[in-house]
């Protein structure tokens, strides 16, 4: 297999897998189902300098 290393943002990744914000729990949900050793990174929220409100609810829909 070739190589999937990246640099992100100066920092390099053994591979470019990195699963969204909210939609991997804390990642040890997963650890059963998948090697999450095996991942890039985790993707947190997101921090910015001035606040920021989020998305209005209902954020779930059927």
């Amino acid at each position: 297999m070739g190589r999937l290393s990246v640099t992100l943002c100066g920092i390099e990744l053994e591979n470019p897998l990195i699963p969204a914000s909210g939609t991997f729990g804390h990642g040890y949900e997963f650890a059963e189902l998948y090697d999450i050793n095996r991942l890039g990174s985790f993707s947190f929220k997101g921090t910015t300098l001035e606040p920021r409100f989020g998305n209005p609810t209902p954020r779930i829909a059927e």
